[in-house]
């Protein structure tokens, strides 16, 4: 259900300094390519919302200009006004607004819109599709391609956004969500022994370290006449340590799982660290993380303590059901943390994207897949 109105004019409002500031926009050449909605949004998305392809002009009040970019040109003769072409840029446009007088400036985010695709069901569907695709070509073993990667020693915030976008588009996705609901359902388990004070009454088999303690232990009790211990013994302690086993979850395969999942929360949290805490990129982090810390929040996660190891070559992590989803994704994620890949930003970049050049990248892989069909 569409929630969006056609507007002819959208009035933007901004506190800059705590001054209100209103930033007016127009379509140029399309009265109905502009759009708002007051009410929730999926998806994080701006209630303000303009179509790629269009040229919308702008004004702002005195004392005030937008920051020039390869999206936004002022007026030559008036730095209030100018024109926003959105091109086929599609996602979320950040614009700064300055104020001429302090220099301080804030942010407006205007959604664009894709006019090729429906965007908040097919758009969205077309960018997971391309993001999944490329990694699993990235990094299949058995690709006939090399690719050159870099090691990113500096990661800067293009880099983090990648990797928050690789590791968004798996998360969200039943696969994982079903995986771990397998391995909290039927998680692997081991014996472990503990030494426990018991009552005597109730040992049902002494063992050399509790025939020992029958001599030596204190806190004693008189045997009664006619047992068989009596004349050798006389007494015999009311309470001694036996070993215990029992079963537990606190295996290094869950300690592994659990480590990855504190990974993937931790990373989201240094995420909306870095970027401003209204923007869509902190709200979707933010969300991420809220997911992450439910699944922790199992009861069984709660019986597992931080790995001593990581057992990489555990049978059980590389076959398992569950369990090997959730190994491929730490490899996939541990590395995407080291490679730069060029290709990424278009795929990965934050906020706006190409459509155009997302659009062939989609095709490419359908036609890949039916090409792969027929010839097998």
């Amino acid at each position: 259900m569409e929630i969006f109105k056609p507007e002819s004019k959208l009035n933007i409002p901004l506190v800059i300094d705590g001054k209100e500031v209103c930033i007016s926009l127009s379509s140029e050449s399309n009265s109905e390519s502009l759009f708002s909605c007051q009410s929730p949004i999926e998806n994080y998305e701006s209630p303000y919302q303009i179509v790629e392809g269009f040229s919308y002009e702008y004004m702002v009040p005195d004392d005030y200009c937008l920051e020039a970019s390869e999206n936004v040109f002022p007026f030559r003769t008036n730095k209030n006004g100018g024109r926003i072409l959105p091109n086929t840029d599609v996602g979320t446009l950040s614009i700064k607004v300055i104020n001429l007088a302090s220099s301080s400036f804030g942010i407006i985010n205007i959604e664009v819109r894709s006019i090729k695709t429906d965007y908040r069901t097919e758009y969205q569907y077309m960018l997971k599709d391309i993001a999944e695709k490329s990694v699993d070509l990235l990094l299949h073993h058995s690709s006939p391609a090399s690719q050159y990667f870099a090691v990113d020693t500096h990661s800067d915030a293009k880099t983090l956004y990648q990797r928050f976008a690789f590791i968004k588009s798996i998360i969200e996705t039943e696969e994982f969500k079903n995986s771990i609901n397998k391995i909290t359902s039927s998680p692997v388990t081991k014996w472990k022994e503990t030494e426990v004070v018991q009552d005597i009454r109730n040992v049902k088999r002494l063992r050399g370290s509790a025939l020992r303690q029958l001599a030596s232990e204190n806190n004693r009790i008189r045997l009664p006449e006619g047992h068989p211990l009596e004349k050798s013994l006389g007494s015999i302690p009311s309470r001694i340590r036996v070993n215990h086993k029992s079963e537990t979850v606190d295996t290094p395969e869950n300690q592994f799982v659990k480590h990855a999942l504190i990974t993937f929360e931790n990373f989201c949290e240094n995420i909306r660290s870095k970027v401003e805490p209204t923007s869509r990129l902190s709200k979707e982090a933010g969300a991420l993380a809220n997911k992450l810390e439910q699944f922790l929040n199992h009861s069984t996660f709660r019986e597992i303590s931080k790995p001593s190891l990581l057992p990489l070559n555990s049978p059980i992590l590389q076959r398992k059901e569950g369990y090997r989803e959730v190994l491929r994704v730490w490899l996939m994620f541990d590395l995407a943390a080291k490679l730069i890949w060029k290709g990424g930003d278009d795929v990965y970049s934050a906020n706006k994207r190409n459509v155009a050049v997302l659009y062939e990248y989609w095709l490419f892989f359908k036609l890949l897949e039916i090409v792969r069909d027929i010839l097998k």
